[in-house]
């Protein structure tokens, strides 16, 4: 019984760390990705937006630039104000 209660707290506490919340429109989602613009995990609508923006394919590049330069922890060129939510 301990060992199943063990595992039942490991598993909550995975849950806990993985948030299943979008960091941009605060929706519940199955699936996360990074944003090209800063980093925030998103759901595959705030995605959708994200790629449809003029910025992104500079966005892209940047991240790509900088990849190859070695910054694996470049943090985007920012969101644009016109793809945050409204407060």
């Amino acid at each position: 019984m301990n060992n199943t209660n063990n595992k039942r707290r490991r598993i909550l506490e995975a849950n806990r760390l993985c948030s299943n919340v979008c960091d941009r429109c605060k929706s519940g989602t199955d699936v996360t990705q990074m944003s090209l613009f800063n980093t925030q995990m998103c759901c595959s609508e705030c995605i959708e937006k994200e790629r449809a923006h003029p910025k992104f394919p500079y966005a892209r590049n940047c991240e790509l630039n900088a990849l190859e330069e070695g910054d694996y922890n470049f943090p985007g060129i920012g969101l644009p104000d016109n793809l945050r939510p409204p407060k």
